[in-house]
């Protein structure tokens, strides 16, 4: 049960607490003092002046009343939460006692409500060692179809790889449990922006004077995953690919364009691509061949001879580095 308002204690008929009985005596022993001594005439003059006593009973009240308005402000209550410790301070000693006590047992019935959290989920080393890993080849790998959409998109790739082997950590119990799960994809998103933020930015950096060659842009993207992958190389396929992610960069992205959602742009424009081809792999092989040739001439020449013709597939697993 709430702990009565202060203006309930304040307007309440019952009687205060009664004194001890120690006080009781002294109090006693003091009147018949009182009653058997006859007032002086001095004292008779000045006893008809209830009006002093009356003003030296109203000081205390109004000096408290002042220091409650004081407080308010210093330590900024709200207006109720004033008006309440104004009542208060009109209270006795007793009554005081009594409402803060009742004040105490409600925060402790509140206290004992609360639950406390369940421990964060800490992904296993073999798992983070997973994420580092997929959130890297997803992006960089010319066969990713979308980058930032939920249906197909690298999360649901990289969640239902890691399944196939439970021993990496994403076991089925981890899967039916939402806390752990949500910890899981949580971090696969992370990483994933992380990494996507990388690339654009070094698109982005690509197109500044001096130009950099579509060749060292692909070794400058895969040099992200240096920490967890020993070789991966750029190839021809590659090369087609990432001239074409800055290709989106610069058709929608320049200083004079403030189109946000650089990747949600590549995801449209790969539909667009695939739609109107209709997914035929020789009309969309002649597509990223023009796509590259044009940003050879724009933006330098570099030799493509020596390079390999594709790249290994996203969950290839290349040698990683221990």
């Amino acid at each position: 049960m709430a702990p009565p308002a202060l203006s309930d204690i304040l307007n309440s008929s019952s009687p205060s607490p009664p004194s001890s009985p120690g006080l009781s005596l002294t109090h006693r022993r003091r009147s018949s003092s009182v009653m058997t001594t006859a007032p002086e005439s001095d004292e008779l003059t000045h006893s008809d002046s209830g009006h002093d006593q009356t003003q030296s009973l109203k000081r205390p009240a109004e000096d408290l009343d002042q220091f409650a308005d004081a407080l308010s402000r210093n330590v900024r209550l709200k207006t109720s939460q004033k008006d309440e410790l104004k009542q208060f301070v009109l209270l006795s000693e007793a009554q005081q006692q009594v409402w803060l006590a009742a004040q105490l047992i409600k925060v402790v019935d509140v206290l004992n409500t609360l639950e406390a959290p369940d421990t964060i989920y800490q992904i296993p080393t073999t798992m983070e060692r997973r994420i580092e890993l997929y959130t890297y080849l997803v992006l960089v790998s010319p066969t990713t179809s979308v980058y930032v959409m939920n249906a197909g998109g690298p999360l649901s790739l990289i969640l239902d790889h890691m399944e196939t082997v439970p021993s990496w950590g994403l076991t089925p119990e981890v899967k039916a449990d939402k806390a752990k799960f949500d910890v899981v994809c949580s971090r696969i998103r992370n990483r994933l922006t992380h990494r996507r933020n990388e690339m654009k930015t070094m698109i982005r950096d690509s197109l500044d004077t001096p130009w950099t060659d579509i060749v060292a842009l692909c070794h400058q993207i895969l040099a992200m995953g240096d920490r967890v992958v020993v070789t991966l190389k750029v190839s021809l396929q590659m090369v087609a690919w990432v001239a074409f992610l800055r290709a989106v960069y610069r058709d929608h992205m320049g200083p004079d364009k403030k189109v946000d959602k650089y990747w949600r742009l590549v995801d449209t424009q790969l539909k667009e691509v695939r739609d109107t081809t209709n997914g035929d792999t020789k009309k969309l092989s002649r597509f990223f061949a023009k796509v590259l040739t044009h940003d050879r001439e724009a933006y330098g020449n570099p030799s493509i001879d020596d390079l390999e013709l594709t790249s290994p597939g996203a969950f290839d697993d290349p040698p990683q580095r221990r």
